[in-house]
């Protein structure tokens, strides 16, 4: 169900996909919401099944902000799946895609909104360019995300992006259907990178500084997102290397 339907107009699409975020939704929405207090966007809340107040809390920021939308999944189907949803359902013709903690720097949304409107396909805010790094973050997690995002994976699909996972972008949103998304969970990212490589996207990658979680736990389990992404990466990569059909 979706609510708040005054969507006529808006300048870009601000996608976040949520699952139990109650210790942060509402500081999220009213960062964000300041920050772009003089701009006409849409921020459009996915709550992908939360069982906490995450809904709760969307539902009465949204009798304060008349640009703030939510939709609701009655479970949770994974974070591919609330991107889905959020990219099909925005109004915009540019739209972009971030985490629900702030870890993103949303001062960069300015910059990545006016590259896709002078003709890239799609923007990534990338952690492994020049400008480009992490704050605060756990070495464990920069080691599993240097090792598997810009080594890994971009050298099995001898990609030119070098933040293959990076989960803060933007897209026009006329190459959305073009993708062809079939990912449910974390690993949309990937997908989304192999096929931006593969259909021959005009995309450009700005540096951003990645930030640590000020309040909640990560949603990311390494250990259980392994079991689906193996199943996946073998999948992209026969797709990347040995299909014309965008038939996974």
């Amino acid at each position: 169900m979706i609510k708040n339907s005054k969507t006529k107009g808006f300048d870009f699409t601000i996608i976040i996909p949520a699952w139990n975020e109650e210790d942060m939704i509402e500081e999220t929405i009213n960062t964000i919401e300041n920050y772009f207090k003089k701009r006409n966007f849409e921020l459009l809340i996915v709550n992908d099944g939360s069982t906490d107040s995450t809904k709760t809390i969307v539902e009465k920021l949204m009798k304060r902000y008349s640009n703030l939308r939510l939709i609701n999944h009655k479970k949770n189907l994974g974070i591919g799946a609330a991107l889905k949803t959020g990219f099909k359902n925005a109004s915009s013709n540019v739209i972009i895609n971030m985490d629900s903690d702030l870890t993103h720097p949303i001062d960069k949304i300015e910059e990545m909104v006016d590259m896709v409107k002078k003709g890239y396909d799609v923007v990534i805010g990338s952690r492994y360019i020049k400008g480009g790094g992490f704050r605060e973050v756990p070495l464990f997690r920069r080691v599993i995300s240097f090792v598997g995002g810009f080594i890994f994976f971009r050298t099995i699909f001898f990609s030119r992006i070098k933040d293959m996972t990076s989960g803060f972008r933007a897209y026009n949103k006329r190459i959305i259907k073009e993708l062809n998304l079939k990912s449910e969970r974390f690993e949309i990212q990937l997908e989304i990178s192999v096929k931006i490589i593969k259909k021959n996207l005009k995309f450009k990658e700005i540096p951003i500084i990645l930030n640590v979680r000020k309040k909640g736990v990560s949603k990311f389990n390494y250990f259980k997102e392994l079991k689906i992404y193996v199943p996946s990466l073998i999948k992209l990569f026969f797709y990347r290397w040995f299909q014309k059909e965008d038939n996974l």
